[in-house]
């Protein structure tokens, strides 16, 4: 587990490491929106 400290807010990463490999990456933290939009395609 690290702990993250920015601007934004702190979250922390959990993860998992076999050999050279990083799996199961997972971001926990509080959440707002900050954007909104459309794209017509």
């Amino acid at each position: 587990e690290v702990k993250v400290k920015t601007r934004g807010g702190d979250f922390k990463v959990t993860f998992e490491k076999e050999d050279t490999a990083f799996t199961n990456i997972m971001l926990q933290g509080p959440t707002c929106c900050v954007f909104e939009g459309h794209i017509d395609l």
